[in-house]
C-alpha cells in the first residue's frame, strides 16, 4: 500500500501502510473511516486519531489557538 500524506499548514505529515493498516489474525483493515455528514456549513474534514498520533507527537495549545506536531520516536 502507498504511503499517505497529509498537508498541514504547507508541511507534510506522511503516514506509511505499516502505520495505517492494522493486522489482526488473517485479515488487514485501514484505519481510514469515510465520514459521510459534515456540519451544516462546512467542507470535508479529517479527524486525525490514534494511528495518527501515535506517528506524530501531537500538542494542543488552546491559549494560541494553534496544534503542533513532531515526529514520535518509534
Amino acid at each position: 500500500m502507498p504511503d499517505v500524506e497529509f498537508i498541514v499548514n504547507g508541511t507534510p505529515l506522511t503516514l506509511t501502510s505499516e502505520e495505517y493498516i492494522i493486522k489482526l489474525d488473517n485479515l488487514c483493515f485501514s484505519i481510514f473511516y469515510g465520514m459521510k455528514r459534515f456540519p451544516r456549513g462546512t467542507d470535508p474534514y479529517w479527524i486525525l486519531g490514534t494511528a495518527f498520533m501515535r506517528t506524530y507527537y501531537t500538542v494542543f495549545d488552546k491559549g494560541n489557538r494553534r496544534i503542533g506536531f513532531a515526529k514520535a520516536k518509534p
